[in-house]
């Protein structure tokens, strides 16, 4: 599905942070806030 297009997983992203902010990203989407449905970490470049 992906490969033809008709899904694109990064639509499902709703938030992305850096690595370096991955316990407080992991808190914010267990505590279930608001627009916290699929969180993409990002590495320092």
């Amino acid at each position: 599905m992906v490969r033809a297009g008709i899904f694109n997983p990064r639509r499902i992203l709703s938030q992305i942070e850096p690595l370096t902010g991955a316990i407080d990203a992991y808190k914010s989407f267990d505590e279930r806030q608001p627009g916290w449905i699929k969180v993409e970490l990002i590495p320092a470049a």
